[in-house]
């Protein structure tokens, strides 16, 4: 956990890396990180929101239909 947190807490120093998912929610960029965990965030104006973390199999793109 400590280490997931980190690497959250890193997006501070370069907030564009990433995959951008805007086809999942505007703004969405994912990260991997380990291979097995993904960091869905956004940036607003000078911060990043993390919009989840998913571990291994869990559907990253399920978790945003609705939101649409």
């Amino acid at each position: 956990m400590d280490a997931i947190v980190a690497q959250c807490d890193s997006l501070s120093t370069f907030p564009r890396r990433g995959t951008r998912r805007g086809d999942l929610w505007p703004g969405l960029r994912v990260v991997g990180f380990r291979r097995r965990v993904s960091i869905a965030f956004v940036i607003e104006k000078n911060m990043v929101i993390i919009h989840g973390i998913f571990y291994g199999g869990q559907n990253l793109e399920g978790a945003f239909e609705d939101e649409h």
